[in-house]
């Protein structure tokens, strides 16, 4: 499991690369918001969450969810896998169909997708 704290001001976090960007909401709102990455093994159905969607492919995870603050278009991570997506109450979780890959990007790093 890895975890993710990232800065919602649209009540979400952007993930993306350079073809596209969505939005994916927190079910809160603005803030603070913990992005949770499970396998599916350690993922146990926990109540209250909603079903997003699917993300498949290598995205980025941005610092926040607003290209208006300097750092809105940060990456914070790269994700490559295949991610059924849920959210609510300010976490989103992410929950890994098979193999993933994450790596941290360092404030300045070039985007490599």
């Amino acid at each position: 499991m890895n975890t993710l704290y990232l800065s919602s001001d649209r009540g979400g976090i952007k993930v993306g690369d350079s073809n596209f960007e969505t939005l994916i909401r927190n079910g809160y709102g603005d803030g603070k918001t913990t992005l949770i990455i499970k396998t599916k093994k350690e993922f146990t159905g926990e109540n209250n969450l909603k079903y997003w969607g699917v993300l498949k492919g290598s995205f980025y995870v941005f610092r926040g969810d607003c290209d208006e603050l300097e750092w809105g278009d940060m990456p914070r991570a790269k994700l490559t896998g295949y991610f059924h997506v849920y959210y609510s109450g300010k976490v989103v979780t992410m929950v890994a169909n098979g193999e993933y890959t994450l790596k941290n990007m360092r404030i300045g790093s070039n985007l490599d997708i």
